[in-house]
């Protein structure tokens, strides 16, 4: 087949969450997207590495601070 429509969206940002001990970690995906969708970020695109190490997702431009402080306070503070 052959494609019929092309949407091209502006104003996003990609976003990694990479750690050594991910890997095999069972729930850290749960706790990733849970966090962002109590900060309200809207997740547009998901993919994760086949090493289990990097966990990446695409977001609106708007939603970049409310994820990155997100994403900090549930893994490096604790705080949610």
């Amino acid at each position: 087949g052959s494609i019929r429509k092309f949407e091209m969206l502006e104003d996003l940002v990609v976003v990694a969450v990479i750690g050594e001990n991910m890997r095999g970690t069972p729930g850290i995906s749960g706790k990733v997207f849970s966090s962002l969708g109590r900060a309200g970020v809207n997740v547009l695109v998901i993919a994760q590495g086949s090493s289990e190490r990097n966990i990446s997702f695409v977001i609106g431009k708007r939603d970049q601070a409310a994820a990155l402080k997100t994403i900090h306070n549930t893994f490096l503070t604790g705080e949610v």
